[in-house]
């Protein structure tokens, strides 16, 4: 009875890095060759296309798993590859990957690289070479690190990939875009003054703009192509400063550490637009999610005048006494559910957005008011900042004489390092928003003239920089009441406040 054939299974990988780029067609003849002129049976392959060998993070990591568990399980004797760096650049990968192979009585071998691993010298040989093509990786890390450096010294980006609005210019530089360039400073005028990334991406679409891949823009790709600054003349880059531990093959650009350098290229939009767009920015991340897409242009801003918590917006409902109209009520566990209708909010909103205008004309005392909280809170921000950089030069010193063991003060470094960067983060944008002249007169006019007719996520940012909706239940009697106050008024104090757990 003959010898059943030996199962292989192939390996194809062809590296993010794209050095020597080793096209998969001449992987899978070499491997193929292989396993024929050694009586293989073929009975898989498994590819990676543009897809790392050292980083930490790569996607083949789950395919070399997989891999590896079916010799594990007996359904595959050998796994070819190319060459050994095919199956892993990183050092510990590599060793962990032939430790468990070995042990299940399988075996890696190397289609362009012959070495009798039944040997002390065959397997001594094979230990040289991945300890090469580790080698190799690290180097062309090392050489991309310093080409980034370099650009970024140059102010130029790290790569030379397109760049919405711009276009490359002769020395090497990229110049604004005639026909794009004001549809991206427009588009963060448009974030800036209350529109929302999906109607800006809707926006996009209708104009025929596409990414750099030809795709239309999500969410998530506007968001992060006006998050990096580059309409503003400026290189987002992670901070040099940063004190994050970053292991040799992790992804430096997933960490949350950025900064922002001047670039080399023009500017489309001014300092003014671009602090008015991460100020916009900033006053979001603090809005729930649900109402980042409003389903209503009130969505997020009215609240319960009882606990002070966001009221929830309830479609119409079918009940056995009737239907119960649309309405906002506090859901809010130990409330006193303030409710109101819908319709009645949303008529006090036009109603009081028609009286802005005559309460500008008389809104001094209230202006003086508001400037004397913010100048609180600036004094309160600028105190600690002041207060990190003292406990900073404290610790440091106690470092110094040894009364902190090391573990210690950089634990107790780096809270205070983010502290104080919060602190002054809060502290600069008081200060813009201190100099900054907002006509609310203005922003109402424009709030009225779309009202019924822009989508609803548009509209409710607009409304939520101008004023906030309470809904104050009547003491002793059935119902609620609605009062609106306007931003440049002091916000009334919940009535019963419920503590957070």
């Amino acid at each position: 009875m003959p010898e059943r054939a030996e199962r292989a299974l192939l390996l194809i990988r062809v590296s993010k890095e794209r050095e020597g780029m080793i096209a998969p067609e001449l992987q899978r003849d070499a491997t193929r060759e292989h396993c024929a002129r050694r009586g293989y049976e073929v009975v898989d392959t498994i590819e990676g296309i543009d897809e790392s060998g050292s980083r930490a993070r790569s996607a083949w990591w789950p395919r070399l798993d997989a891999a590896i568990a079916r010799v594990v399980a007996g359904e595959v004797d050998v796994i070819v590859v190319w060459e050994l760096s095919r199956t892993a650049r990183n050092r510990l990968r590599w060793a962990v990957a032939l430790d468990q192979v070995e042990a299940a009585g399988g075996r890696i071998e190397s289609a362009t690289e012959p070495i009798d691993q039944t040997t002390a010298a065959g397997r001594f040989q094979r230990g040289m070479l991945a300890e090469m093509h580790a080698y190799r990786a690290e180097a062309i890390g090392e050489g991309w690190k310093a080409t980034i450096a370099r650009r970024r010294r140059a102010g130029l980006p790290h790569s030379g990939g397109q760049r919405f609005g711009y276009r490359p210019g002769d020395d090497g530089r990229f110049e604004p875009d005639p026909e794009t360039a004001p549809i991206l400073a427009e588009a963060y005028r448009r974030y800036s003054a209350g529109a929302g990334l999906r109607a800006l991406c809707t926006w996009l679409t209708a104009l025929g703009i596409r990414t750099s891949r030809g795709g239309l823009y999500s969410h998530d790709t506007l968001g992060r192509m006006l998050d990096s600054g580059f309409g503003a003349g400026l290189l987002r880059v992670h901070d040099p400063d940063c004190t994050d531990r970053h292991p040799a093959g992790t992804d430096v650009g997933r960490c949350p550490q950025r900064t922002y350098l001047p670039g080399a290229h023009t500017a489309v939009i001014d300092t003014a637009t671009w602090d008015a767009y991460l100020d916009a920015r900033a006053d979001r991340t603090t809005i729930a999610p649900r109402h980042r897409r409003a389903s209503t242009p009130l969505s997020g801003v009215a609240r319960c005048g009882a606990c002070g918590y966001t009221l929830t917006y309830e479609r119409e409902k079918t009940r056995k006494r009737g239907t119960q109209a649309p309405r906002f009520s506090c859901l809010r566990a130990g409330c006193r559910r303030s409710s109101v209708r819908y319709s009645v909010a949303e008529a006090a909103v036009v109603a009081w957005l028609s009286t802005v205008e005559a309460q500008m004309g008389a809104a001094s005392a209230s202006a003086e008011q508001s400037s004397a909280a913010a100048q609180v809170q600036a004094e309160r921000a600028a105190r600690a900042v002041t207060d990190a950089a003292r406990a900073l030069a404290q610790l440091t010193v106690d470092h110094a004489r040894r009364i902190v063991p090391t573990s210690a003060y950089e634990a107790a470094r780096d809270a205070l390092v983010a502290e104080q960067s919060a602190a002054q983060a809060t502290l600069e944008r008081l200060i813009r928003r201190a100099s900054a002249s907002a006509d609310h007169a203005m922003a109402a006019a424009r709030l009225l003239e779309t009202w019924g007719s822009a989508p609803a996520e548009d509209l409710a940012p607009m409304l939520r920089g101008l004023c906030t909706v309470w809904v104050v239940r009547r003491e002793g009697a059935r119902g609620c009441d609605v009062r609106i106050v306007g931003a440049w008024e002091p916000s009334p104090e919940p009535t019963r406040p419920i503590p957070r757990d």
